[in-house]
């Protein structure tokens, strides 16, 4: 959302969030920056992984989550994950 699309009070409508938290995360006054869990992959890791995926898709090859995973797998096996038997087990 950009600050001039639509107005604060709408926005706090539509997510159901307060104010202040909406108005804090635009103009930068937060403890972190990111939201979430840190992922698994290495940004190198990570742009390959894509790369791989969309040539793949280009060769008209689909992919189940099966086999994602084991291509997580793969681009992690050199380190430690908390993956079990260096597999993610959900998704």
């Amino acid at each position: 959302m950009d600050k001039g699309d639509t107005s604060l009070r709408k926005a706090t409508k539509y997510w159901n969030i307060l104010a202040t938290s909406l108005s804090n995360r635009l103009n930068g006054r937060t403890r972190c920056k990111k939201v979430g869990r840190q992922g698994m992959l290495i940004e190198h890791e990570d742009e390959a992984m894509v790369t791989e995926l969309l040539n793949m898709q280009k060769d008209g090859l689909f992919i189940n989550i099966q086999q994602l995973k084991m291509k997580v797998a793969k681009f992690t096996q050199t380190r430690p994950t908390p993956f079990q038997n260096g597999v993610p087990r959900n998704s």
